[in-house]
């Protein structure tokens, strides 16, 4: 199959997905949730149906003022060079464990340069943060980890590229699960996934597959 065949059902399949579970009924508690993040999500509805490619799907995520949720900005190189001394500073010798951790390939050009050879952006060293401050207390990483609210799927990535046996499960509104979707299988176009839209779909898939996507409506399952 072609690159941009792959590409092209990528966008597909993470489109039908999204059309299933936004019919799906939201508790009241989604909906007090959802409030906050209405004028995004209006935004979202009416973009995703118009995306041509993943590099649009992926430039809409991470645009603050279209998404909501990502705090990126264009490229400054002394700024990266500081990130990377506080990084040092706070989890020393963390550059030689995580050899992998870097921004994605994917990401939108302007917000990223080469640094010590990794593509990072501001945006990178708060996800590295985040991923090495969750796992510096555990001397042996469980099997799954699961993240409520994952956004377009950053740390997500950054543990599946850390940990590549681990089985990421993200529970989060259908439109933000449609960006989620489509960059986690940009960067891993090997990975399985498993959507489960409904009470009834089988945890048995989500057991065996890299990705596990859960809609809010079905939290509960």
């Amino acid at each position: 199959m072609s690159n941009y065949s792959y590409m092209d059902s990528v966008l597909g399949i993470a489109r039908d997905h999204y059309a299933n579970a936004s019919k799906l009924p939201l508790s009241h508690d989604g909906c007090k949730t959802i409030e906050g993040w209405t004028k995004n999500y209006e935004k979202s509805r009416s973009a995703i149906p118009s995306f041509k490619t993943i590099q649009e799907v992926i430039a809409y995520a991470q645009d603050i003022g279209c998404s909501g949720f990502n705090h990126r900005g264009n490229v400054e190189d002394q700024k990266i060079t500081d990130q990377w001394a506080e990084l040092d500073t706070r989890f020393p010798g963390w550059a030689e464990r995580y050899p992998s951790i870097c921004d994605s390939s994917f990401s939108k050009p302007q917000t990223v340069t080469v640094y010590r050879g990794r593509l990072l952006s501001n945006i990178s060293f708060w996800h590295m943060e985040a991923l090495l401050m969750s796992t510096r207390q555990i001397s042996q990483l469980p099997n799954r980890v699961l993240e409520i609210g994952a956004g377009m799927g950053e740390l997500a990535r950054l543990f599946k590229l850390s940990f590549p046996w681990l089985r990421y499960t993200i529970i989060d509104f259908p439109e933000s699960l449609f960006f989620a979707e489509v960059y986690l299988l940009a960067n891993f176009p090997y990975a399985s996934i498993a959507y489960l839209l409904s009470q009834s779909d089988s945890w048995q898939a989500a057991l065996n597959s890299d990705f596990t996507l859960v809609p809010v409506q079905n939290s509960g399952a």
